[in-house]
């Protein structure tokens, strides 16, 4: 992600999130990045409209990989030590790849449906389970279960328990950790978008906030369903 024409980035710690759509030109896509203070920015790429935000792409390069079991990636997270490491909804495996994509070290696990990967302040895995709206952490090193938590069982889940009686495929999609206030953060991918915030001990939600139209969550004049996200505490 690069600035644009803007004189002064911002200071504030971003989180960003994008979604692409295959336009006939192949580049068309949209990136959504909101602040921690609760204000919102919709950049379409390809528009023109605005300039805060730009993508362009520099490389890319596959990591699929369905000998290995790494049939359909949901996830990607820089480790602390430079790593990257990925998860497979349909495989219950945790996998480090390089930056060629890959397949270096792979470590089984007890759970798949696994949506979303990130690393805490311990430097522990972190991942969502969609299809129990669960929280898992994992030991890096073995792959061994530390922690798991249901969303439904922390402290202040009533307030949004009307957004997961019926998911549909709609529950969480991403995870990542804000090193700023020691929360982990989960994206709720639709119907309502949700970005929940979460205690370190997984203990209680201490904020939610709608990711809907009148918050600039729009692409092409559609509702936006999320993928993943990251933060970013240096732009």
């Amino acid at each position: 992600l690069q600035t644009g024409t803007k004189p002064n980035p911002p200071s504030q710690p971003r989180l960003i999130t994008c979604n692409f759509r295959q336009n006939s030109d192949g580049k068309a896509g949209t990136c959504v990045s909101w602040d921690l203070n609760g204000n919102f920015k919709s950049t379409e790429s390809t528009s023109g409209m605005s300039t805060i935000l730009k993508l362009e792409l520099e490389s890319r390069c596959s990591i699929k990989n369905k000998k290995a079991g790494l049939s359909e990636p949901s996830g990607l997270a820089l480790a602390p030590d430079g790593s990257l490491w990925t998860v497979c909804d349909e495989n219950r495996r945790l996998f480090r790849i390089d930056f060629a994509g890959q397949i270096q070290e792979s470590l089984e696990i007890g759970n798949r449906g696994l949506e979303g990967i990130a690393f805490d302040a311990e430097g522990q895995i972190c991942v969502v389970d969609e299809d129990v709206s669960k929280i898992i952490v994992y030991d890096c090193q073995t792959g061994k279960e530390i922690l798991n938590r249901r969303l439904q069982d922390l402290e202040g889940f009533a307030s949004i328990a009307a957004h997961f009686e019926e998911i549909d495929g709609n529950g969480l999609e991403g995870i990542t950790f804000d090193t700023m206030h020691n929360e982990l953060l989960l994206l709720k991918e639709a119907d309502p978008g949700l970005l929940i915030a979460v205690s370190a001990d997984l203990k209680r939600i201490t904020s939610v906030e709608i990711l809907d139209e009148q918050k600039g969550f729009t692409a092409e004049g559609k509702k936006m369903d999320f993928s993943g996200m990251c933060f970013d505490a240096k732009r």
